[in-house]
């Protein structure tokens, strides 16, 4: 979970089997090796240079979180075929599955915009299992005394809806700051899904309770260009809600070939979309929004020869209609600051970090630790993003405690301070 809220990658089994050391970094970049004795140190060494170098961009710091939800359903005993008291009953049973990652900002008015209001980056990917509902195709002894053949179920498609609600169920007037994509494609081998999306004002990032302060704004891109097959993809979004309809093509009407890949195993479909919230205010944690998600329109088929000499029947399975509802993280839309703190000071190590808002220095919710309890070196700097305010800040060198005071943060903007500067 920790490794997820940070947006760092997972990584497969099949890595995981062949790795003998992973290194992570809070941009979300990992390092494996998989040899012992190592052979790359040096590359080891290159990448935490690069990945803690000083020109690392503010959007590689932003945090997905990830969501997920999954739904099973079933064609219970279905009945195919019925003579006197002879009967042929079947039954498929599938899932749907849901991943989302998302990353909640808030633009806080600055002297770049007036806009204020959430924004929600949103990357998904509906999974549909129909490894258990395709039972093959077979031939059946039927009565009397006749093979029939039968194949399915197999998908046929399905619809998926999506609208912002908030925590009671009521519509959120919300609209998009990009469109989703990708954008209705039929007769094509490729189709493009994500987000690439910038914001020039200033921004606070992450959930409620993290910090990230991106002054400049930022850049992001999620697109991807990815391969279709026997899919007709049909998006009617508009108005801030997402309304796809899937649409599985080249579906037998005989029992001489198997039907389409995606409409008998496991199909995937990626979508993205950046949503934009205005007039959410500063300094609230506590409105919060939902995705309402709606299930419908999901089809599979069979087709049962039970006359010999005649067409075999063709037959729709309709699974029921569902509603979801996917809690969206609570941006951070307290407006921050970064303060850059570096060891100035030779031979001694700097430990024991924290910002104490000087308003208030009673209160525990004003301290703001190192969290990690690092020991700095010379020249090393410890990073953090804090809320707007005035600050006070202690730490200790080699075995001596050192305050200073009246450090003031401000809006996206970063401090960067020196330990020595304190020393007297």
């Amino acid at each position: 979970a920790v490794l997820s809220q940070r947006n760092i990658g997972f990584l497969s089994a099949e890595t995981l089997d062949d790795c003998l050391f992973a290194a992570f970094h809070r941009s979300g970049k990992v390092f494996t090796m998989d040899d012992f004795p190592p052979t790359n140190l040096n590359g080891l060494v290159s990448w935490v240079g690069d990945a803690n170098s000083s020109d690392t961009k503010g959007e590689d710091l932003l945090q997905s979180i990830h969501l997920f939800s999954s739904h099973d359903y079933k064609i219970d005993k279905a009945l195919i075929y019925k003579y006197k008291k002879n009967e042929l009953r079947l039954t498929g049973s599938g899932r749907f599955e849901q991943y989302y990652s998302i990353i909640p900002l808030y633009a806080f008015k600055s002297a770049k915009s007036n806009y204020i209001g959430d924004f929600y980056i949103v990357d998904a990917t509906f999974s549909v299992a129909s490894d258990g509902m395709y039972l093959g195709m077979f031939k059946k002894t039927i009565p009397p005394d006749w093979t029939g053949d039968f194949m399915g179920f197999f998908l046929t498609g399905y619809r998926v809806d999506i609208s912002l609600v908030d925590d009671k169920g009521n519509s959120v007037p919300v609209r998009f700051n990009q469109v989703p994509s990708p954008s209705t494609t039929i007769n094509s081998q490729t189709y493009t899904s994500g987000v690439t999306w910038s914001f020039e004002a200033g921004l606070s990032g992450g959930a409620a309770g993290a910090g990230l302060s991106l002054s400049s704004g930022c850049n992001f891109s999620s697109s991807r260009t990815r391969e279709i097959r026997d899919l007709s993809i049909i998006d009617n979004s508009k108005d801030g809600g997402i309304h796809y309809k899937l649409e599985i093509e080249n579906l037998p009407e005989l029992i001489n070939t198997q039907p389409p890949a995606i409409s008998r195993s496991t199909f995937d479909f990626h979508c993205g979309w950046v949503w934009s919230v205005e007039n959410t205010a500063e300094s609230d944690a506590t409105t919060r929004y939902r995705m309402k998600v709606t299930l419908s329109d999901m089809n599979y088929k069979s087709i049962f020869s039970d006359v010999p000499g005649k067409l075999p029947g063709v037959r729709d399975w309709p699974i029921n209609s569902e509603e979801f509802f996917i809690d969206l993280p609570v941006p951070n839309r307290i407006p921050c600051g970064n303060v850059k703190f570096v060891n100035s000071e030779k031979g001694k190590f700097m430990t024991d970090i924290v910002f104490i808002d000087s308003k208030n220095p009673s209160d525990p919710k004003s301290y703001h630790f190192d969290p990690s309890g690092s020991a700095y070196s010379y020249q090393e700097c410890y990073e953090a993003t804090l809320p707007e305010a005035t600050y006070t800040v202690q730490y200790k060198l080699g075995v001596t405690s050192y305050t200073g005071k009246n450090i003031s943060v401000k809006r996206g903007e970063t401090l960067e301070l020196q330990s020595g500067y304190y020393v007297k």
